[in-house]
């Protein structure tokens, strides 16, 4: 992602890491070629490190301020011609399915190819299994290749900014075992705002070969789940607003309330003024947890609750799953039990 230097080192920019510094004349400084000032005294990286292992040493000598799954609109714009980088718009609405693709079909940024919520990134929805469930795995990966990705692609998602359904794409390539799949920061609000080009053109790419290396560890079962209601070795994170989580209010499902013993951390917490907040930010959101707990978040269909699982690998923790049933799934058993309020206000309720 950097360019390549005669010695096939680059420096990377302190201030803004994803684009290329170079010396000037005066002794050590260096030049961000965006930002165009001098910036602090650049880290040497091989030319082939990958973006996130930069990150990791550049936020751990930096105090946290870099998210290694999120790239900027000015990355983009300044790599979008190159061929090794593919773009997926993943603008939805809830309310009407059809309106992201009609949003794509008139304009969407240059090169980019729509990924569809309920008809591309989710299954069959069944008596169980929520509302969108794991989409089959033969037909996303056929996706995947029509739209030219093989494991060297660079994949930027984006819906329309401080939305879940670019990240849903992110946790599907990343739960498949693509290493270089990222968030657009802002999406295409912000992408607009800063008069970046825009196309109605329809792309087609050459077909390729796409390697599936599943990451199990990234998925909880309905099982695993009911196990954690049980013996509590894990911490359930539920993602959904409060007043769902409280039973307050459950405009969806059948049942408000949440799974029972699990604590509620909203998922728009993860951005401020339509960015994504630092890795340090979202460490600070989940300060109360063990970085080495064991952790399976939730919401109402396995959407929302994919920026939680971001945000939380973002501020350390390894160990992360998603319910991707999530709570949709868990009241459609009618033997499981639900609690209503939090903390000593807690009471369980049956599910019928």
């Amino acid at each position: 992602m950097f360019e390549r230097m005669k010695n096939n080192r680059f420096h990377a920019c302190a201030t803004c890491i994803h684009f290329f510094a170079k010396k000037t004349s005066n002794g050590m400084k260096y030049q961000c070629e965006r930002l165009g000032y001098d910036t602090q005294p650049a880290y040497q990286f091989n030319c082939w490190t990958p973006r996130k292992h930069v990150v990791a040493l550049m936020n751990k000598e930096m105090g946290g301020i870099f998210m290694k799954n999120i790239q900027s609109v000015h990355w983009l714009y300044e790599n979008i011609e190159r061929e090794n980088v593919r773009i997926i718009d993943c603008r939805f609405s809830l309310s009407d399915p059809e309106a992201g693709r009609k949003a794509y079909e008139r304009n969407h940024i240059k090169g980019a190819l729509y990924f569809d919520l309920e008809k591309d990134l989710s299954g069959e929805v069944k008596k169980h299994g929520g509302r969108h469930p794991l989409p089959s795995i033969d037909i996303l990966t056929k996706k995947l290749e029509k739209a030219g990705i093989d494991e060297n692609t660079v994949v930027i998602a984006y819906d329309h900014g401080e939305e879940a359904f670019a990240t849903r794409f992110w946790w599907l390539l990343t739960y498949l075992g693509h290493e270089h799949v990222y968030i657009l920061d802002g999406g295409y609000k912000e992408w607009l705002e800063n008069e970046y080009p825009i196309s109605s053109e329809i792309p087609t790419y050459d077909t390729t070969v796409f390697p599936l290396h599943i990451k199990a560890e990234m998925l909880a079962t309905y099982q695993d789940v009911k196990n954690i209601t049980n013996n509590k070795e894990s911490v359930l994170i539920d993602s959904r607003a409060r007043n769902r989580y409280i039973g307050y209010e459950e405009p969806i499902d059948r049942k408000p309330g949440h799974i029972p013993t699990a604590i509620n951390k909203e998922w728009t917490d993860c951005f401020h003024d339509g960015k994504w907040k630092t890795a340090k930010e979202q460490a600070k959101r989940f300060s109360d947890i063990h970085k080495n707990t064991p952790l399976v978040v939730y919401c109402g269909s396995g959407v929302t609750a994919t920026s939680n699982v971001l945000a939380l690998q973002e501020a350390g923790y390894k160990n992360v799953k998603l319910y991707v049933g999530s709570y949709s799934d868990w009241v459609s058993y009618d033997d499981n039990e639900v609690e209503t309020g939090q903390g000593n206000d807690r009471k369980r309720q049956d599910n019928k």
